[in-house]
């Protein structure tokens, strides 16, 4: 079987690559894939808008007081302040379906 040279450098030595190996490359490359889908850095997306809430030292303190006292070993404290505001949110509609005010 005869041999393609593959590479000559400048001392004319060159490096043969037998015929039958260039083809099996090429036939692999043509079945190779690529992904060229960027991969998105940084905290995942969701499907929600963020708010900037400043809360003064009383308020925080008692935000702390409550996830001591509810959460679970760790609750960071957006997520007491969103449990806290949907059980605002549950108790003002069930006063307004009682006909309270």
């Amino acid at each position: 079987m005869g041999s393609v040279p593959l590479l000559e450098v400048r001392a004319g030595w060159e490096f043969p690559l037998p015929s039958g190996l260039l083809s099996w490359y090429h036939r692999n490359m043509k079945d190779a894939t690529i992904d060229t889908k960027k991969s998105i850095r940084g905290r995942p997306k969701r499907a929600t808008t963020p708010i900037m809430v400043r809360v003064d030292e009383r308020e925080l303190a008692l935000i702390d007081g409550w996830i001591a006292e509810n959460g679970p070993p760790y609750v960071t404290r957006p997520e007491a302040i969103r449990r806290l505001t949907q059980k605002g949110l549950e108790a003002a509609s069930q006063e307004l379906s009682n006909g309270e005010s």
